[in-house]
Order: structure tokens, then sequence, then C-alpha cells
């Protein structure tokens, strides 16, 4: 803070001493003291507001970094999937128009079933019958049920064994 040596301090000690006295010389030293103390603390804010707008606006410019560099990657990968589906696009073949009545396939307009459409028919209207449900059978239980035992009058007899 200020630099001064020991040989300074004690000429400014000396001289308090005869300029206040023994009396007013410890009140005056805690008065200088509270007054240093005060001096501190607000260097110390000061210095702890400086160097919090330092970080602020260092952490503003690394936000800034960040997300700047996020947009470039982002649309650099929209870019690329968009060229992608494009030429996807282009190498797939484009849909039929599906209003009309969908064509035979040539092979079987190419085809003479004559007879055998004839021989089909039967089996394939015979698939498309349903078959009548099977009604559940009873189970057939092969264990006897047996009655339980009736209850005796009294409680039940309790032995223990007693090991000697």
């Amino acid at each position: 803070m200020l630099d001064f040596g020991w040989s300074q301090m004690l000429l400014i000690a000396g001289v308090a001493l005869v300029v206040l006295g023994p009396k007013e010389l410890p009140k005056v030293i805690k008065t200088v003291t509270e007054w240093a103390g005060k001096a501190r603390s607000l260097a110390r804010e000061f210095r702890s507001s400086v160097d919090e707008m330092m970080r602020e606006t260092e952490l503003k410019n690394l936000k800034e970094e960040f997300e700047s560099g996020v947009r470039k990657a982002e649309s650099e990968f929209q870019n690329q999937i968009q060229s992608e589906t494009a030429a996807f696009d282009a190498l797939s073949p484009k849909p039929a128009d599906t209003s009309a009545t969908p064509a035979m396939p040539e092979y079987y307009a190419a085809a003479n079933w004559g007879d055998e459409g004839t021989k089909l028919r039967p089996l394939m209207d015979h698939q498309r019958k349903k078959k009548p449900a099977r009604k559940a059978e009873k189970p057939i239980y092969k264990a006897r049920l047996t009655r339980p035992p009736a209850p005796k009058d009294g409680p039940p007899d309790v032995r223990r064994r007693v090991r000697a």
C-alpha cells in the first residue's frame, strides 16, 4: 500500500506521541486502524467487482464463440442432410399414379390359365370357408376327491420329545 520502512514508522510514532500525548494516542490509533480497515474493504470490494466484470465479459465471449460454432455446425449438418435427401429422392423411383384402377401384372395377363384355374377354384373356396369351432370337452379328473377327516372334539395332542 504505502511504502513505509521501520525507521519511518518509528519517526511517525514518536511525533504522534509528542503531539498527541500518551492519553489520546490509543484513541487515535484505534480510529486510524478503523479507517484503514474500511479503506482495505472498499479496495477489496472494488477489485472483486472489476474481476467479476472481467469474468462476465470473458464468459460472454466464450458463450458467443461456442454458440457461433454450434450454429455453424448445425447449418453444415442441415446442408448435408438436404443434399443427401435430394440425392436419394433423385435415385428413388417416382410412385405411379394410383388414381386409376391398378392394372394386372404382365405375367398374370400373359398366362393362359385354361383348365388349371377351374381346378384351383374349389381349393381357394375351401380356404375361404371358416372351419366350425370345436366344442370344449369336459376335463377328466383322474384323482378322486375324498372327504377331509372329521375334527376331534378337543384340541389336538401335542407331545414333545425331550432329550435327556
